[in-house]
């Protein structure tokens, strides 16, 4: 899990409205290829982790980042320097994709 906050730069809204949320919960998946050069990862999110604990089908829309992204692991190198295709780098990743769009994030669980 992720949480992700608005800042004054960077605002998570409601989708299809001007709602901001002060923060929500995003609960992280990945994909693993058959190549390992990118992983896609789809995100969840959730107003709160109680309404995560409460109903974990019970996500909700937003706006101000992507909740679909395909990370390169490569880097550029050959595949013995490729990051792992885990759960881990998924969270790791995607909160390096939040905070470069001015979002505070934090992995809060794995």
């Amino acid at each position: 899990m992720i949480t992700i906050t608005s800042t004054e730069t960077a605002k998570v809204l409601i989708k299809g409205t001007a709602i901001e949320l002060t923060s929500v919960i995003a609960r992280v998946g990945a994909t693993i290829t058959f190549s390992g050069k990118t992983m896609p990862t789809p995100l969840e999110i959730f107003e709160s982790l109680e309404a995560y604990n409460l109903d974990p089908t019970n996500t909700i829309e937003v706006s101000g980042f992507d909740t679909t992204k395909v990370f390169d692991l490569s880097n550029g190198g050959t595949p013995e320097t490729w990051k792992d295709q885990s759960r881990l780098v998924a969270h790791q990743e995607y909160k390096a994709y939040l905070e470069s769009l001015g979002f505070t994030a934090v992995i809060t669980g794995i």
